[in-house]
C-alpha cells in the first residue's frame, strides 16, 4: 500500500499538519509525541490493524476473535 493510499478525512496523511496528526492520535488514545513521520507511522499501524480486524471478521464470521479466554 502506497503512502498516498492511507487518508484521514479524505486527505493523505503526509499532507496533514502535525497538529492534525496529533489530534487524530489523541482521538484514538495513542501517544502524540514524536516527529511527523513517527506520527504518520503510528496512524498507519492503527489503520492496518483496523483493516485486518474487519477482513478477519469477514473471512471467519463464526469464529471467536479474542486472544484471551477468561474462566470463572
Amino acid at each position: 500500500m502506497a503512502d498516498e493510499d492511507i487518508t484521514l478525512d479524505g486527505k493523505p496523511l503526509q499532507s496533514l499538519r502535525v497538529a492534525d496528526l496529533k489530534a487524530a492520535l489523541e482521538q484514538r488514545n495513542l501517544p502524540k509525541s514524536g516527529q511527523k513521520n513517527q506520527l504518520i507511522k503510528r496512524l498507519k499501524g492503527v489503520s492496518f490493524l483496523a483493516c485486518y480486524g474487519r477482513l478477519k471478521k469477514m473471512l471467519f464470521p463464526h469464529r471467536v476473535h479474542s486472544l484471551y479466554v477468561t474462566t470463572i
